[in-house]
């Protein structure tokens, strides 16, 4: 039996008494559920914050102001899982049903949103440079950030006045598919044009000459053609397996939903350490970089 058979034909609840119904399932995995919010804030934060902080302390943040924004929504996403369930648990969960489920719904429709501004940006600058050249300046990327940002307000603000006080899980499910279309045509694009032979790098090779930057340029391709694979790789089995989770969320049992659902919530934070990860690396910031040095 799922839960639209539960709620709707046995027990004929409100929306507002169904979703508490929903909640009741998982109590049982509170202790699984509050193990895995304190995982992805212990990991979460601190890379996080770190990266915040190294962005806003140079002049990086011109280029790197999507990474910036993608560290603000992590962290406000680490921090508000285990604030929703102080709240649920603390105080009249109905009164408090709205902001909850908005602030909630912003953090998780923003994150495939820079996601993918990330993914276009490379693509811009790999396969049309002089595209990427144009509009490389603080004030175009300002402007595109802060697009992303209304947009996701406003399909955010639609879905929940629409959907409330249920989640809008058909909406969320098309909206990370959409833009995780976005995501694999710019990848296997990049990863398309790294492949190929740089313009010059055929007649280095019949000259016989060159080994040192043929060398360089070797390294550098692979280097990216990694971080675009590992990048590509990690969405792929982060939205798929969501869009997975939450389709068969009326045809399991809730528990097993409940349990798939914390377990995937950790996994959303864990894939999202990938581009920090990855800055940090590239700015010579992390343990294993220093030891090299």
């Amino acid at each position: 039996m799922n839960f639209t058979e539960v709620n709707s034909s046995s027990l004929n609840l409100s929306h507002t008494e169904e979703l508490n119904f929903h909640w009741e399932y998982c109590k049982d995995l509170t202790s699984v559920f509050l193990a895995c919010e304190l995982t992805a804030f212990a990991l979460a934060f601190p890379i996080h914050g770190y990266t915040l902080w190294l962005i806003t302390g140079s002049a990086s943040i011109a280029t790197e102001i999507f990474i910036f924004n993608m560290a603000v929504l992590e962290i406000g996403y680490s921090l508000f899982i285990p604030l929703a369930d102080a709240v649920y648990v603390l105080t009249t969960y109905q009164s408090h049903f709205r902001v909850i489920a908005y602030t909630a719904s912003l953090l998780l429709f923003s994150r495939p949103v820079f996601q993918c501004c990330i993914c276009v940006e490379r693509y811009l600058a790999v396969v049309h440079p002089v595209v990427f050249l144009k509009y490389k300046p603080l004030r175009y990327r300002v402007g595109w950030a802060a697009g992303a940002w209304g947009v996701t307000l406003m399909f955010t603000g639609t879905a929940v006045s629409l959907y409330a006080p249920q989640f809008p899980i058909h909406c969320f499910i098309t909206y990370i598919l959409l833009f995780l279309f976005v995501d694999l045509f710019c990848s296997l694009s990049i990863l398309r044009v790294l492949k190929r032979p740089k313009l010059g790098q055929g007649e280095m090779e019949r000259r016989g000459g060159g080994e040192k930057e043929k060398e360089g340029m070797n390294a550098m391709k692979k280097r990216a053609f990694m971080i675009v694979s590992v990048v590509m790789t990690t969405m792929l089995i982060n939205n798929i397996l969501t869009a997975v989770i939450y389709l068969l969320c009326d045809f399991i049992a809730p528990k097993v939903f409940c349990l798939l659902d914390a377990f995937n919530m950790l996994l959303l934070v864990l894939c999202g350490l990938v581009q920090p990860l990855f800055y940090l690396h590239r700015s010579r910031k992390l343990p294993c970089c220093l030891r090299g040095q």
